[in-house]
């Protein structure tokens, strides 16, 4: 079975005593559907150590938290740095990424890019298109890309113009700004991407 890791949202409990990783377990179903089996990551691990060791072949950097560029709370800092040393190791071992929704906004910051507030995109479900398609989406985020590194094409736009997906022109590094582990039925179209994305023989 392919590992995939994903990270995971921070809370802080008990006045800033207790931080606690949470993960929603629609994603377990989800990778599943995918052929893959899901391994999530601590912000305490080693990142190299935890990568060979779970002979990790993909990995996705999931939703919750605002970035710490718009919301400088402490667990947001502290996921943003984990996040931000947990893709640099991932593009030097050549292993595949995907960003979903704040995960979409970290790559992004991690490539020099910025963010702007945006309404009209919360719990509620709208259009995007590109590549030649058109498809229905669900929208979670109170912030967009306000500009994105040139290394970087747009495969997805909402019909305000707002980047719902994008991908590095030359490294495995993609990004999604839907949740595709919160449909009640998941999307053929997104497990297909999933799967081409952490392809066991392009992943070797």
């Amino acid at each position: 079975m392919t590992n995939i890791a994903i990270t995971q949202r921070l809370t802080s409990e008990y006045n800033g005593q207790e931080i606690r990783e949470s993960l929603d377990t629609m994603w377990y179903d989800f990778i599943k559907s995918c052929g893959f089996s899901l391994v999530p990551i601590s912000v305490k691990q080693n990142i190299p150590q935890f990568l060979q060791k779970m002979q990790i072949s993909g990995i996705v950097f999931s939703g919750g938290n605002d970035l710490s560029a718009v919301n400088p709370e402490e667990v947001n800092k502290i996921r943003d740095a984990f996040e931000k040393e947990l893709l640099k190791e991932a593009i030097k071992q050549n292993i595949p990424v995907i960003g979903v929704c704040r995960g979409m906004q970290l790559i992004n910051d991690f490539f020099g890019g910025s963010l702007r507030q945006v309404t009209g995109h919360v719990a509620t479900t709208h259009q995007i298109s590109g590549n030649n398609l058109t498809r229905f989406v669900n929208s979670f985020h109170n912030y967009a890309l306000n500009d994105i590194h040139g290394d970087f094409a747009v495969d997805f736009v909402a019909d305000d113009g707002i980047v719902e997906a994008f991908h590095h022109k030359n490294k495995d590094v993609y990004a999604i700004m839907w949740h595709p582990e919160r449909e009640k039925t998941f999307n053929h179209e997104d497990i297909a991407m999933f799967q081409k994305i952490f392809d066991k023989e392009k992943t070797k």
